[in-house]
């Protein structure tokens, strides 16, 4: 868990722009990250955010992929004066490492489950940057 903490530090410094499903030839290491900032809209709540972050991963496992990890989480905000952090009311994150689409394996098609979690998700939040990379050192 401490890795993915380190990650997330790190990933809010670099964009890239979104594309397409690709090899994972493409990142030495084979480790990618999706690495999502969202804000939680007016009306959403971030537990209805962590219950579609709950539910996408429950998807991949019910499609038979289970080496990806997908795991959300709130951010941060370090006050400047009293240098205390508390977690942000809106500002959430979630991070995709070995996803399916950058591999040999492509995604299932999406179904009526897919839909739902992605509804959800949209219900909740709206999502700010996407970032992909590829990491340097291995995760196992």
């Amino acid at each position: 868990m401490k890795k993915l903490v380190i990650v997330a530090a790190l990933c809010g410094l670099f964009a890239a722009p979104a594309f397409a499903q690709a090899d994972k030839t493409e990142c030495p290491s084979g480790h990618v990250v999706i690495y999502r900032v969202s804000k939680i809209k007016p009306g959403g709540t971030v537990e209805g955010f962590r219950q579609a972050v709950a539910d996408n991963l429950a998807w991949y496992r019910s499609h038979g992929l289970t080496s990806n990890i997908q795991v959300g989480g709130t951010v941060m905000v370090m006050d400047p004066a009293t240098r205390k952090a508390s977690l942000s009311p809106d500002q959430v994150v979630t991070l995709h490492i070995d996803p399916p689409s950058f591999g040999s394996k492509a995604n299932p098609p999406r179904d009526a489950a897919w839909d739902a979690f992605v509804a959800k998700y949209n219900a909740n939040s709206e999502m700010v940057s996407q970032t992909y990379i590829c990491l340097d050192t291995p995760l196992r």
